[in-house]
C-alpha cells in the first residue's frame, strides 16, 4: 500500500518545465543582444524563447557578443544578426535547440582580438535564404556546427570550419569563397 501511495504522489507532482516565449527585437534599430529594452517583451532572450529579429524598416544591426542559447532564432530580411567575438566579451557563441532561419544577414566575425564567433545548433537546421558572412575583422575561429540548408548564398571572406558529427548540407544557392581563404568540413561518424 506505501509503494502505491508513493507512486500517487510521484504522479501529483506538477510537471516544471520553463515557459516558452517568442522575444522580438522592438524596431528597426541597431542594437546590442543583450540590452533588455530592445526585446518585447522587455528582457534579454533566454534558453527556451523562440526568438524573431525582423522588426521592419530601415536595415539595421542586432550584435551577440558573448555567448547565449535559445529555442529557435528567426532572422529577418531587413536585418543583420551579427555574431562578434571581441576582447571585452570573449568568444561569441550562438546556440540554438531547435535550428535557425535567415533571410536576412547573418555575419559571423570578430573584432580586436582572436575570439572565435560560432554557432552551435544541438536540433533543428540552419536554413540561409539570406546571405551567410563570414568575415575577417581581426583573429578568431570561425566555426559552424550545424545542419546546412543553403537557399541563398555563403560568403566566406575568413577561414570558416563546419564540423558537425553526421551533418547534412544541402545546397540550391551560391558560395563565394574569397582569393586564399578556407572553407574546412568535417562531419566524422
Amino acid at each position: 500500500m506505501i509503494c502505491l501511495l508513493a507512486g500517487m504522489v510521484l504522479l501529483a507532482v506538477p510537471h516544471l518545465a520553463t515557459a516558452q516565449t517568442t522575444k522580438s527585437w522592438a524596431a528597426a534599430a541597431d542594437g546590442a543582444w543583450s540590452d533588455p529594452s530592445k526585446w518585447v517583451p522587455a528582457g534579454v532572450p533566454g534558453v527556451s524563447d523562440q526568438v524573431e529579429i525582423s522588426a521592419t524598416g530601415a536595415s539595421y544591426t542586432v550584435t551577440l557578443e558573448g555567448a547565449v542559447s535559445v529555442a529557435k532564432l528567426t532572422n529577418g530580411s531587413s536585418s543583420t544578426f551579427l555574431v562578434n567575438g571581441n576582447p571585452a566579451k570573449g568568444n561569441a557563441l550562438l546556440r540554438g535547440a531547435n535550428g535557425i532561419i535567415n533571410a536576412g544577414t547573418l555575419r559571423l566575425q570578430s573584432s580586436g582580438g582572436a575570439q572565435a564567433s560560432s554557432i552551435l545548433l544541438t536540433g533543428g537546421d540552419l536554413v540561409n535564404t539570406g546571405a551567410l558572412q563570414v568575415k575577417p575583422a581581426s583573429g578568431g575561429q570561425r566555426l559552424i556546427t550545424a545542419d546546412l540548408n543553403n537557399q541563398g548564398q555563403v560568403q566566406i571572406s575568413a577561414p570558416l570550419s563546419f564540423n558537425k558529427a553526421r551533418a547534412v548540407y544541402a545546397n540550391t544557392g551560391i558560395w563565394n569563397i574569397a582569393p586564399g581563404q578556407t572553407l574546412s568540413i568535417t562531419s566524422g561518424n
